[in-house]
């Protein structure tokens, strides 16, 4: 972590006592003293030391969890259908831009990956045929819900991120099955 956030020294060693304490931390500051990369570093390398050290998380912590990582996508999912009654359907049909990006994401992408996984994944990152599929289909699906969400979050164009949810989402259903036939 201290190799990631330079300078911030005492952040880091205050983020790792209140860790170890139970306690709790206010981070204060000015834009740009990486609090959110510090506290992103140090959750990210506590992860990796659970997962190569094959411990289980304790019941305690892995409940609480569980219901969180359940609700993000109802969640992302409500915050775009209210960004999507600002519009009527019809006008989301209409947006050049909105269909531009959901049938990129749809069709180009998957086609794009699937020409590097087939010139390349196949010699150097996956041993199966399965492992090929699982990728490509993967890239096939629609964007992400929580796309809304960030859009909210940092100031970017809502109504345009819930019409690309909205129409991948829906297109989708057409575009997987076709997909999937190269496979």
């Amino acid at each position: 972590v201290g190799k990631v956030i330079v300078g911030q020294e005492k952040l880091v060693d205050r983020l790792v006592l209140a860790l170890v304490t139970d306690g709790h931390i206010l981070l204060e500051g000015v834009p740009g003293l990486a609090k959110t990369l510090s506290c992103n570093t140090l959750a990210t390398a506590l992860g990796l030391v659970f997962y190569f050290g094959r411990w289980s998380v304790p019941a305690m912590l892995l409940t609480p969890l569980t219901h969180l990582s359940a609700m993000t996508t109802p969640l992302s999912m409500i915050i775009t259908g209210i960004n999507l009654t600002k519009s009527s359907i019809a006008e989301t049909f209409r947006c050049r831009d909105a269909l531009t990006a959901s049938l990129n994401r749809l069709l180009l992408m998957p086609m794009v990956s699937y020409l590097v996984l087939l010139a390349w994944g196949r010699v150097f990152l996956f041993d199966s045929a399965c492992m090929f599929g699982v990728v490509f289909i993967i890239m096939c699906m629609p964007t992400a819900a929580a796309c809304t969400s960030l859009s909210e979050m940092y100031g970017a164009d809502r109504e345009f991120a819930a019409r690309c949810v909205f129409l991948s989402s829906l297109f989708c259903i057409l575009s997987i099955p076709v997909m999937s036939l190269l496979l």
